[in-house]
């Protein structure tokens, strides 16, 4: 049985309830672990900050088409 969850989070300006969802999904157990994937963000979101185990891609916003 595997105990691992990943997940892979498309985002583009997640706005004020950005630091609320990293909250909650740093608290799931097991620990999840993935890549956040911003397309360009431009609202002033504050990526510094991961729960450990997610790391951050930037692409431009040109290159994200949902597919």
């Amino acid at each position: 049985m595997c105990n691992q969850v990943q997940v892979l989070v498309p985002t583009r300006n997640p706005g004020r309830l950005w630091d609320v969802w990293l909250s909650a999904l740093a608290s799931q157990r097991p620990a999840v672990d993935g890549f956040i994937v911003d397309s360009s963000s431009n609202d002033g979101t504050n990526f510094s900050s991961l729960p450990c185990g997610l790391q951050l891609i930037s692409i431009p916003v040109t290159e994200f088409n949902h597919g």
